[in-house]
């Protein structure tokens, strides 16, 4: 409704003739019908995004129905069979259920219980472990691992596949699943694209405004994740280590960054400190002067915003490797500690550049890491029409 509302029931045309308290007028004044002042071809194009996003409402709104059911059903389990009221809930931790589990069922054990919950996901794991896929890294996306998901493990994990704990997966089945949501991603494109980016848009906004959080923070790659997660590990456990990883993974590459890096940044914040004082001083003496007077058709507010953010950016650039005590064998050693991926190769040469380069393909700046979910919104599909069925067959060998 967002999109709708901004793209189509805005008049961005009357938006930009907004020069002045003459030329400006009430809010009411630049919403209108899109038919007032869009041309045809546009109205119809804003029908058939309302189309697409109300078929993913309704179907949305479908799982939600059945989620409130199932969910409903879990409710009673905990709070009849368990005897799990609940306000308990919210401060069990997962060994109290467990136990409470194996409690009312003499035949489970914990083993068995994370298996079943884990069993899907242990075979991405696998997966993406063997390298199967053949496809860059980067390209690990939220988008590729949910066809992943549907296309693949959820065909063969599915519950009329399985015979007597034994799996019947028609593979021939799954390859024309693939090219259908090939194709359906291509058809989609403008619908996922235009959702993705703004999400995206408004997330880094946010982060921007409330975090100073420009380009960053740096994080794990979803690859990079994937390849740290262990078998039957749950979730919510794999998250906790994660999360303690990054205090010393933010150490080791701050052991390497450029001093020549920190010259130049301070030079050019410096440089661009010396504007902001000369426009922050023409405030103090009259703040008239920055909104009426224009530089190359913008008034000077707007350059104190470009100003104050490009020297935030700058700081954020600049690091001293003097400020990590650690030494690169300790910040390694207790990086893995947490990740629990040390591979042979980096455990001798910490401070080699080779070893420093495979681990910044694992620790990108979020705005990386959304690039490529953009991107993969284009390049997937095409892996899926034209590569993916044809690696089925590995994927066969190897499930």
């Amino acid at each position: 409704m967002f999109v709708i509302f901004s793209f189509f029931f805005l008049n961005w045309k009357a938006i930009s003739e907004c020069q002045s308290e003459e030329t400006c007028y009430d809010t009411s004044y630049y919403i209108v019908s899109p038919t007032e002042f869009h041309a045809t071809k546009i109205t119809v194009v804003m029908f058939i995004f309302v189309a697409m996003f109300s078929v993913y409402w309704i179907w949305t709104t479908i799982t939600l129905c059945s989620d409130i059911i199932k969910f409903s059903k879990y409710k009673r389990f905990f709070e009849f069979d368990l005897e799990i009221t609940p306000g308990e809930l919210k401060v069990f931790s997962w060994n109290d259920i467990v136990s409470k589990l194996t409690e009312y069922n003499s035949e489970l054990t914990a083993e068995v219980i994370v298996g079943s919950i884990m069993r899907q996901d242990n075979y991405l794991i696998a997966l993406v472990g063997s390298n199967i896929f053949k496809i860059n890294p980067y390209f690990y996306t939220k988008s590729f691992l949910w066809l992943i998901n549907v296309g693949i493990l959820n065909q063969i994990f599915s519950s009329h596949n399985t015979d007597d704990n034994h799996l019947i997966v028609n593979f021939d089945r799954i390859k024309k699943i693939m090219r259908i949501l090939g194709i359906l991603q291509i058809v989609t494109i403008p619908f996922s694209l235009t959702i993705l980016l703004i999400h995206y848009i408004v997330n880094f906004t946010t982060d921007v405004y409330t975090k100073k959080t420009y380009i960053g923070p740096k994080e794990w790659t979803l690859y990079a994740k994937l390849l740290f997660r262990e078998y039957n590990e749950l979730p919510h456990i794999f998250n906790e280590r994660i999360i303690k990883s990054y205090k010393y993974a933010s150490k080791y590459e701050q052991k390497f960054n450029s001093h020549m890096m920190n010259i130049v940044m301070e030079n050019l914040i410096f440089l661009m400190g010396s504007c902001l004082t000369l426009l922050l001083l023409l405030t103090l003496y009259d703040e008239r002067i920055v909104m009426y007077v224009r530089l190359l058709n913008r008034n000077l507010i707007w350059y104190v915003a470009i100003l104050t953010t490009a020297i935030t950016i700058a700081r954020l650039m600049m690091v001293e490797p003097s400020d990590v005590d650690e030494t690169e064998d300790e910040l390694m050693d207790k990086m893995a500690g947490h990740t629990h991926y040390y591979p042979e190769k980096w455990k001798a040469y910490q401070n080699q550049y080779v070893i420093l380069d495979d681990f910044r393909k694992l620790y990108k700046y979020r705005l990386i890491s959304m690039l490529f979910e953009v991107i993969g919104i284009i390049a997937i599909p095409l892996y899926m029409l034209f590569k993916l069925p044809k690696d089925v067959d590995l994927i066969n060998k190897f499930i």
